[in-house]
């Protein structure tokens, strides 16, 4: 996949963006046209949140398939900590 490389960021109510090395920022996503005005933030947090999303599945899929009794613990507590933290940025919280 070639998409543009996080982290992305909310940039007010309507519009995702993605800062570069010097600070300024390009935008991903405009909702500011969105006919789910309802729902405009959840949806501008969501899309926000993608790059960390399929980052983490990409780590769970590779832990899982790679898991067996001698995986330490730690490893497993480290991604599930991540992964919440990730769905409470996609919900907003």
């Amino acid at each position: 996949m070639n998409h543009t490389p996080g982290p992305w960021a909310m940039n007010g109510r309507e519009q995702v963006v993605v800062r570069d090395r010097q600070g300024d920022s390009f935008v991903i996503a405009d909702l500011s046209h969105s006919c789910f005005r309802e729902r405009q933030l959840d949806n501008c947090r969501l899309i926000a949140a993608a790059p960390d999303l399929l980052e983490m599945l990409q780590i769970i899929y590779d832990t899982v398939g790679s898991y067996n009794i001698h995986t330490p613990l730690k490893d497993l507590g480290s991604i599930w900590q991540r992964t919440k933290d990730i769905i409470a940025k996609a919900e907003g919280k």
